[in-house]
């Protein structure tokens, strides 16, 4: 079977149906800075990283091990997080096997975090200040003792070196709480190049994984050049395939590359097989020089439930992994049938 390319997205260690906005107490909604819409008896479980440096005008990304220290088998009902100035993104994953942990942080490629032959993505962030809670009896089991991996990814914009930090707090709710698996997702422009001066790119991608799909939680993902997200969905019917072809009605949008906002559903917008996501980015190369990626993207992450085979990576475009346009792979980042090489193309295991 073809294999994609992960080129993808991408600290010291302490101790859809109709969209609702952002701040809403709904189960499932984003529960707002107060905590709720947060079942009772909820354990937290701290991550901390950094200080760390970055160079004005430089990026960096950053993974680490460690183990998160719960004694036994937990439920995640949620995560909090917090990045200071220059976290571009963050990204926590199950390991695929036991990793010790790292004396220090090591700087690692950007699609260290998303492949799957390594584990299977627990949460992502590319907001400043985020909680995503999921909805009542939806969320995560881990084992006791879960052997974590956390990538960071640090962008100075600013005339003057930083020190950067991030935070994440894993939220554990009663025992037997989760009943219905829940991961990230990922769309991903496989193909996308930025030529100089302003452009637009396209990317369509269906649900090839043979279940209906419930997403309660979408955003846009682009990086510095980025000027403009919009998500298209079609629930059946032709998808011309094209920019502004006809696919569908326009679900999201923002112009905000570096902490966008998180379009949260509820209830859920349910993707049946062979629905569509189509989206465009618009860029404005003023470099001098193409831009392909990961070094720019035009991605769509997710969260996703049922997912008993953990988080999803689908490639768009993705001529360089030997399968057709229009076709293309998606990934699963755990599913014991796969026997340590989780790759699907056009269905699931």
């Amino acid at each position: 079977m073809n294999r994609p390319t992960f080129l993808l997205l991408a600290c010291t260690l302490a101790s859809c149906g109709t969209p609702a906005s952002r701040g809403a107490s709904d189960a499932g909604v984003d529960a707002g800075p107060d905590g709720g819409g947060l079942p009772p008896d909820v354990t937290t479980y701290p991550i901390s990283v950094g200080p760390l440096p970055v160079q004005a005008g430089t990026q960096i990304v950053y993974c680490t091990y460690l183990h998160l220290g719960n004694p036994a088998p937990i439920d995640i009902v949620g995560f909090t997080s917090t990045q200071t100035l220059g976290g571009h993104h963050l990204i926590l994953v199950q390991n695929e096997k036991d990793q010790p942990d790292s004396p220090a942080p090591w700087v690692c490629g950007q699609g260290e975090a998303i492949d799957p032959r390594k584990g299977s993505m627990l949460y992502i962030s590319q907001v400043h200040q985020d909680q995503q809670i999921f909805p009542s009896s939806v969320g995560i089991h881990l084992p006791a003792h879960a052997s974590l991996m956390l990538q960071v990814h640090y962008i100075d914009a600013t005339p003057n070196d930083l020190q950067v930090s991030t935070s994440v707090d894993v939220l554990a709710g009663a025992p037997g709480s989760v009943t219905t698996s829940a991961a990230p997702a990922l769309f991903y422009d496989n193909g996308l190049v930025v030529p100089p001066g302003l452009s637009r790119s396209f990317a369509t991608f269906p649900n090839v994984t043979g279940q209906t799909l419930d997403f309660f939680m979408l955003a846009g993902h682009m990086h510095s050049h980025g000027t403009d997200f919009q998500l298209w969905y079609q629930d059946g019917g032709t998808v011309s395939g094209e920019l502004d072809g006809g696919n569908g009605p326009l679900i999201y949008e923002t112009t905000n590359p570096d902490s966008p906002t998180e379009q949260f559903f509820a209830p859920p917008l349910e993707v049946p097989p062979g629905a569509t996501f189509s989206w465009s980015c618009s860029y404005a190369n003023l470099d001098g020089g193409t831009i392909t990626q990961p070094d720019e993207m035009c991605a769509i992450l997710a969260i996703y439930y049922p997912a008993p085979y953990g988080s999803l990576s689908c490639f768009a475009n993705a001529e360089d992994a030997g399968v057709p346009a229009g076709l293309d792979c998606c990934v699963y980042g755990s599913h014991p049938a796969d026997a340590g090489q989780p790759y699907v193309c056009g269905a699931a295991p």
